[in-house]
C-alpha cells in the first residue's frame, strides 16, 4: 500500500485488470477520486469523492482499459488526505 500524494495525485500503469484497494488509515472519512477518459462513444465517467470512512476499504473494479488508461498508460488517483492508501492488484487471466 502507498500513501496518497495530496500534492501531486498518484499514478499506477494500467494493466487492464487491475482492482484498486483504498484503505483509509486516518480517524476522519476522506475522498477518493479515480479520473476517466472519454470511451470511443464520448462518454466521461470520473468516480469523483468517492467516501471512504475512517478505517475502512474500498475497492473499485476490475479497471479496464477502455475509458481509464490515459495517454501515457497509467490510471491516475487522487484523495484528499495522505492517511488515504492504495493498493493495485493485477488480476491474472
Amino acid at each position: 500500500m502507498t500513501a496518497c500524494d495530496t500534492a501531486n495525485g498518484n499514478q499506477f500503469i494500467a494493466q487492464g485488470k487491475d482492482l484498486v484497494i483504498i484503505h483509509n488509515t486516518g480517524g476522519s472519512p476522506y475522498t477518493v477520486t479515480i479520473n476517466s477518459i472519454g470511451d470511443p462513444y464520448g462518454r466521461l465517467g470520473d468516480l469523483t469523492t468517492i467516501s471512504v470512512p475512517a478505517g475502512e476499504y474500498r475497492i473499485f473494479g476490475p479497471v479496464e482499459l477502455t475509458g481509464w488508461r490515459q495517454a501515457d498508460g497509467f490510471v491516475y488517483l487522487t484523495a484528499s488526505n495522505v492517511a488515504v492508501k492504495f493498493g493495485i492488484v493485477t488480476l491474472q487471466s
